[in-house]
């Protein structure tokens, strides 16, 4: 006997996938609240991935003092009892209080376990070196469900915001490693949230960006498929990425699942009027260290003349990076990855006038970035 448990039924997915919340009497309404939107996970990620929900039910179960946050197991995930709520409390799971918003919702924990059920549990990593295919993976998809119901500035909030928990982490901590590795000294070190939570959700954000939202979610439809209710590894997936796409992945692989770090990009413009000409300069200065050297990647830049906008994506692959753009008067703004799309940090220096276009006027991660300068 393990405590007085109450099931509360929840709308079947499909019409016929049942699901139950389990909880002690006296919070079936919170748990009616906070679980409300299950039976639409279940089926948006069914949906996005061309792959439905494999298992033939599934319930959710609060706890008292339940060790961690929550924890999946295939067809059932268990709760901390913290993450029931009613109308008008606040949203944040765990209240961090040194910023002003982060990702851990009460609902991002449900989409984030529910999510496991197929990256995780559907396709399940061969070994705990590759443990980021079940956690970063999950990280990311609960900001596509807040994407699907919030909007894209939802999601670019959420990955901004796992961005500078990642980044602050490192300037403190000093450590880089990549994704899939092999050398942990402490169980902690494998789940460290910074960087096989949210730097991985980040990788992946940038993946779609690299590949486009098409391929993206085709790529990801046909790895659930080909590897169904199977062990895997990071190289099963770039093999079911360039299966399904016919692109070569193997430098994105190289650079961001088994190699570490990020690059520092120092940004530079001049606009010359005579010749109606935009120059840039884009140097990568991170620490040249074991496992972190230049990165090669695309980068969008955005030109606003008059207020009217302008994209050009490049590529950055060396020390020092020139590129020359046509333009048709002094930019009010030069963006430097203003979508957010890179794992990177940008110094670019900008006068107040520039800073303040910008915070008006480009999109939200670029915005972001123009505040903080």
């Amino acid at each position: 006997f393990v405590g007085e448990y109450i099931p509360v039924q929840l709308r079947q997915a499909f019409g016929e996938i049942p699901l139950s919340v389990w909880v002690h009497p006296g919070q079936e309404e919170n748990a009616k609240f906070i679980f409300q939107r299950t039976p639409d996970m279940v089926e948006f990620f069914s949906r996005r991935f061309s792959f439905r929900y494999p298992w033939d039910k599934y319930d959710q179960i609060s706890a008292f003092d339940y060790a961690i946050g929550a924890m999946e197991n295939t067809g059932i995930t268990g709760h901390n009892d913290r993450v029931l709520r009613g109308p008008g409390q606040l949203e944040e799971f765990n209240p961090d209080f040194e910023n002003h918003s982060g990702n851990w919702t009460a609902e991002a924990i449900i989409s984030h376990e529910l999510a496991h059920h197929w990256f995780g549990d559907n396709t399940t990593c061969r070994n705990l070196a590759n443990i980021w295919i079940n956690e970063s993976f999950a990280s990311y998809l609960m900001m596509l469900w807040d994407e699907h119901r919030l909007g894209k500035e939802s999601l670019d909030a959420h990955t901004w915001m796992a961005l500078q928990a990642y980044l602050k982490y490192v300037e403190k901590s000093h450590l880089i490693r990549p994704l899939e590795y092999r050398y942990f000294d402490s169980r902690s070190q494998i789940y460290n949230t910074e960087t096989t939570y949210q730097k991985g959700a980040i990788v992946l954000h940038m993946l779609r960006w690299v590949l486009g939202d098409e391929d993206f979610f085709k790529a990801l439809g046909y790895f659930q498929n080909k590897h169904k209710f199977a062990n895997v590894e990071s190289s099963d997936l770039k093999t079911a990425v360039e299966d399904a796409t016919g692109r070569n992945m193997q430098w994105f692989f190289e650079q961001w699942i088994w190699g570490g770090g990020h690059p520092v990009f120092e940004v530079g413009s001049h606009y010359l009027p005579d010749r109606k000409k935009l120059e840039l300069t884009v140097k990568q200065v991170q620490a040249f260290v074991d496992g972190q050297g230049l990165f090669e990647l695309p980068v969008e830049i955005r030109i606003d003349v008059k207020g009217k906008s302008t994209r050009h994506v490049v590529w950055a692959g060396r020390e020092e990076d020139f590129f020359t753009f046509d333009v048709s008067g002094k930019p009010d703004m030069v963006s430097f990855d203003g979508r957010g799309a890179l794992v990177c940090e940008v110094k670019f220096q900008k006068d107040l006038d520039e800073l303040l276009y910008q915070l008006t006027n480009d999109e939200l991660p670029g915005r972001l970035w123009a505040l903080h300068q």
